[in-house]
């Protein structure tokens, strides 16, 4: 599902050449893909790569979400 989650964002930063939104894409997939291995078999160790993935996608999916209500200005 990984793997899956790398080719899908790949293919849609080649197509839309907006590197923010095939984050988001990805960190989306990656996302359920976690959520479904927890849901199958819950170990700590799946739990804990979860909780890394939400993290990473608030953080970054903020990050892009502030950058985008406040443009840094053109030098």
């Amino acid at each position: 599902m990984t793997g899956l989650a790398l080719v899908v964002g790949t293919l849609v930063l080649a197509r839309t050449c907006r590197p923010e939104v095939a984050l988001v894409v990805l960190l989306e997939l990656m996302t359920g893909a976690g959520l479904l291995r927890l849901a199958v078999d819950p170990t700590v160790t799946r739990v804990a790569t979860a909780a890394g993935i939400l993290l990473v996608r608030r953080l970054s999916v903020g990050a892009i979400t502030a950058r985008r209500a406040h443009p840094l200005p053109a030098a």
